[in-house]
């Protein structure tokens, strides 16, 4: 995800989904940032950085990319909404705005 590994967290139910959290206590509403299929979370740092000192913000790794588990499951449109939705979960977040 980015330099700092120990901010890695994973999605309870396989395949487990790598996150990371920064800003957790920044008083902004909640950013969760999408990354383009095949590309690691790790590529909105640049955003992370910026927008983690007004908002929670973040990101993840798709199943079988970066820290994520690896799977042999075929990706489609609702297989990645609820790989978003089981993010959002682990977060505890109602309501976020998505990137």
């Amino acid at each position: 995800m980015n330099a700092s590994v120990d901010n890695v967290q994973y999605t309870a139910t396989a395949p487990r989904i790598a996150y990371q959290l920064r800003g957790a206590d920044a008083p902004g509403a909640p950013v969760l940032l999408i990354m383009g299929f095949g590309m690691p979370g790790s590529m909105w740092e640049p955003q992370i950085e910026g927008l983690s000192g007004q908002h929670p913000v973040a990101c993840y790794d798709h199943p079988g990319i970066g820290a994520s588990d690896s799977t042999i499951r075929r990706a489609s449109m609702g297989k990645l909404a609820a790989d978003a939705q089981r993010v959002l979960d682990a977060l505890g977040w109602q309501r976020a705005h998505v990137v």
